[in-house]
């Protein structure tokens, strides 16, 4: 996960925004729109600063089981 987020951290700040992560989740072959994104960010933002860290990511993928997460 954590190569996948870094891969995603393409201004290597250490956060992902909300472009960052939809460009990660759709290269992931991950299928969402960007309003669904966003939704995901004001759930898992836990600090709600607007930005993912590796934390928030993390338990994005493994606690996000009520997420309908769809791969083509």
């Amino acid at each position: 996960m954590r190569e996948k987020f870094k891969a995603a951290d393409t201004d290597y700040s250490g956060f992902l925004t909300v472009d960052e992560f939809y460009a990660c989740l759709l290269s992931m072959e991950i299928m969402v729109s960007k309003e669904e994104v966003i939704s995901f960010f004001s759930e898992f933002d836990q600090d709600n600063n607007q930005k993912i860290d590796i934390d928030e990511f993390v338990r994005f993928f493994v606690g996000g089981d009520d997420i309908n997460l769809q791969q083509q």
